[in-house]
């Protein structure tokens, strides 16, 4: 905490009256979920369903470009988050120096997200569902202290960096992670293909993946077997579509993770994505969603657009080879349906309605239900 406090100050105490070298934003989101047994913990057959409303996130960035090639990067936010997870509410997302070699190529040290995974590297803003899906959220590494080198330009990007593990349950974690895409057209079509791989080293700590099937506010229902781990390794593809106003999105992870002293356990996962954005005031043409450096995004937000997501999610965290018992972890699903509507330039509401399933081991009896979640996001 003190170290945070320090950041903060440093960043501070920059000569901020040179507005031109400032780039502040802000979000807040408030989320409201109506659950049913199959997302709460150790549900039985008199479990009703569960209505839930919080501040789910409050988020500020503050970049500040030092000079023509190097800029820094502030991110704190607010989150709130299970109980189960015992982590501060206010925390500091991002923070790195950034320096431009040329157009294409950078080096990037500090905090930051390890290049992993498309829905894992859009921000929380960008994304057509409120959460991301349950296989991302399992396997994809999130941000951790590290140093990367990163290429990207039209069409193609790479990215290596080296990085520590910023987890109380690793106690002397590292990982080397890289990425790299390739876009290009067909036709009047976009396709995007990509791929990544991270090495993991645990150092004889404690593993286990625990999910809440893509709702922020649910208990950590899908999990697997817990054991001490020397390490993992994940392997990540993505496949990108755009077809005229519908962007087709797919990924697919598998993890070997080595238990001290005894087998791997072989996990994997994936999600196939359908959305569109309309506005139907405008008349827009295929600018919906636009692509750079490797990754797609939505365009700036306008009033009357019109988002529909269509998500299906499969994860195994059940051993693939089955050497062990075949009922440790769980096989768990999701079918996603949303709906988003841009009120204002900064204002919108998006509406998600989940139906899940699971199969092997269970945390509750009660299996049954589904999920309506909704988001109100401001932003400035």
């Amino acid at each position: 905490m003190r170290i945070s406090l320090i950041l903060i100050l440093s960043l501070a105490s920059l000569p901020i009256f040179a507005s031109e070298r400032i780039d502040f934003k802000a979000r807040i989101f408030i989320d409201g979920d109506y659950l049913g047994p199959y997302y709460q913990k150790d549900s039985d057959e008199n479990t009703d369903y569960r209505a839930h409303v919080e501040l789910a996130s409050l988020k500020s960035t503050l970049k500040y470009k030092l000079t023509s090639n190097l800029q820094t990067k502030l991110q704190i936010e607010y989150k709130k988050e299970s109980e189960e997870d015992y982590k501060d509410k206010f925390q500091i997302d991002d923070f790195y120096l950034k320096y431009d070699i040329n157009d294409t190529s950078s080096l990037r040290f500090g905090q930051f997200k390890e290049p992993m995974g498309h829905e894992r590297l859009m921000g929380s803003s960008s994304l057509p569902a409120i959460e991301r899906s349950i296989v991302t959220n399992a396997f994809a590494p999130g941000r951790n202290p590290g140093i990367a080198y990163e290429f990207g330009n039209q069409s193609t990007s790479f990215h290596i960096g080296y990085f520590k593990i910023a987890d109380d349950d690793f106690k002397n974690g590292i990982a080397t992670t890289l990425r790299s895409t390739y876009g290009g057209s067909i036709g009047d079509h976009l396709f995007h293909i990509g791929a990544s791989i991270s090495n993991r080293d645990f150092d004889d700590s404690s593993f286990q993946i625990k999910e809440r099937g893509e709702v922020n506010s649910a208990d950590n229902i899908i999990r697997s077997a817990r054991y001490n781990s020397n390490g993992q390794n994940i392997f990540q593809s993505e496949l990108g579509w755009l077809i005229n106003d519908i962007w087709i999105m797919s990924e697919y992870y598998q993890t070997k993770i080595q238990q001290t002293a005894a087998d791997k356990w072989q996990y994997q996962g994936f999600y196939f994505q359908f959305s569109s954005l309309l506005n139907f005031s405008k008349i827009i043409k295929k600018d919906n969603y636009q692509y750079k450096n490797g990754e797609f995004d939505k365009r700036k937000a306008k009033a009357g657009d019109i988002e529909w997501v269509i998500r299906y999610s499969g994860l195994s965290l059940r051993d693939l080879n089955y050497s062990k018992s075949e009922e440790i972890g769980a096989v768990a699903s999701s079918v996603l349906l949303g709906l988003n509507y841009q009120l204002r330039k900064n204002i919108s509401v998006m509406m998600d309605i989940l139906f899940p399933d699971i199969s092997g081991n269970v945390v509750n009896t009660n299996q049954e239900g589904y999920a309506l979640s909704f988001r109100l996001k401001y932003e400035i």
